[in-house]
């Protein structure tokens, strides 16, 4: 074989990799958890971690290609607009507060839902 062949070959076997990650990639599924509160004690959070992780635990399925983005809204943590378009679903965590609050990641809370 020519060395014009193998770089052929070589650059074919790229392409696959790059299509295969890609697809990858392409198949992860993103979904965005809100922190809205905290456990009501320290003894549940070493324990369990905070909402988010019990939340994100309680629903991610392992054998799905998945991935959990979490966002602290009491601190005014939200997705940008780039990745709200690739997420497929959001989890709000319990939250001492109720969607009529006044508190301000409240609002921000229900205008990007």
């Amino acid at each position: 074989m020519s060395a014009s062949n193998n770089m052929s070959n070589d650059q074919v076997d790229d392409q696959k990799k790059d299509t295969s990650e890609k697809e990858q990639s392409a198949s992860v599924k993103k979904y965005a958890c809100f922190v809205a509160g905290e456990p009501p004690t320290k003894e549940l959070i070493k324990n369990y971690g905070d909402y988010g992780d019990m939340l994100i635990n309680f629903l991610k399925e392992d054998e799905k290609n998945e991935e959990w983005l979490r966002f602290d809204v009491r601190k005014d943590e939200f997705p940008t607009e780039s990745q709200l378009k690739e997420i497929s679903g959001i989890a709000i965590t319990g939250s001492a507060s109720d969607a009529h609050s006044n508190e301000p990641w409240v609002g921000l809370s229900n205008t990007t839902i």
